[in-house]
């Protein structure tokens, strides 16, 4: 795949017959990950329109799974899947230095005679760093002219040697008084990305076939307490003398990372 070619992973988000931005499908069939500003609205009907098809598929019991407002990351489970596997994105990495050449493939909007038109566009850049601060989280920048809205939410991609990989996600354009930085926007860095990803999946595992799968209760957790149960939840799994379970880790605390807990999530693992 070239930077030319539309990953079959990336689409629009809509929302409620609206465009929100931009999606792309990553780890599981059933998963939307994009910008928790997006969501602001709390639309009650989602759908999702593949780049590479125009394949529009209206969600159906859905959940948005994790919504962390801090680090502006939502991922979206739906009751089935949204992708066939072999279409989805690789977990997120980060770049191992700076100026490295990225794409993106998004949701762009421009004007002519006054109206506005939103349609899928590319754009390409460099990123910059690791200098800004937005809550808890630092965030790349990215030196592009291509950035419009309608761009939040679409994955940062590099081509190298096994194939595209996503190391970030856009996240918003830079504001400064006086235009200056005004070919640069913000990038959520792959390593938040990847670890609600994985939060997600976990999640998601532990559901099982003929039941409700997604049962909302807004429960806040400290992601890092919860990275630390998912490691010693994998030591478990190779020493059967552990005994791990949800319920034995204190992981709820005031945060702004919302995550709507699964069916029998607090279960043991086996």
């Amino acid at each position: 795949m070239t930077d030319q070619e539309v990953p079959p992973f990336v689409g629009t988000l809509w929302g409620d017959d609206c465009k929100l931005g931009t999606a792309f499908g990553c780890l599981d069939t059933r998963l939307l990950i994009t910008c928790e500003h997006n969501l602001k609205g709390n639309p009650t009907k989602l759908e999702w329109e593949r780049f590479s098809s125009n394949e529009t598929v209206l969600l159906e019991r859905y959940r948005v799974l994790v919504r962390d407002a801090d680090r502006d990351i939502a991922i979206i489970a739906n009751d089935h899947p949204l992708h066939p596997r072999t279409t989805l994105a690789r977990q997120p990495y980060d770049p191992a230095g700076h100026g490295l050449d990225v794409y993106f493939h998004g949701l762009g909007q421009f004007e002519e005679e006054g109206v506005s038109h939103w349609v899928r566009d590319l754009g390409s850049g460099k990123i910059l760093g690791s200098n800004g601060e937005k809550g808890n989280g630092r965030r790349f920048k990215l030196e592009s002219q291509h950035v419009t809205r309608g761009f939040s939410g679409a994955p940062v991609l590099h081509y190298c040697g096994i194939g595209v990989v996503v190391v970030g996600m856009i996240t918003s354009r830079y504001s400064a008084a006086g235009h200056q930085n005004r070919d640069t926007a913000w990038v959520i860095p792959a390593t938040f990305l990847a670890h609600a990803i994985q939060i997600a999946g976990r999640l998601l595992e532990g559901t099982h076939s003929g039941k409700d799968p997604l049962v909302e209760s807004d429960v806040h957790f400290d992601p890092t307490k919860l990275r630390e149960l998912l490691t010693v939840q994998q030591q478990s799994a190779q020493d059967e003398t552990l005994d791990v379970s949800m319920a034995s880790y204190n992981i709820i605390s005031p945060s702004s990372l919302q995550i709507s807990r699964l069916s029998e999530f607090e279960r043991k693992f086996e």
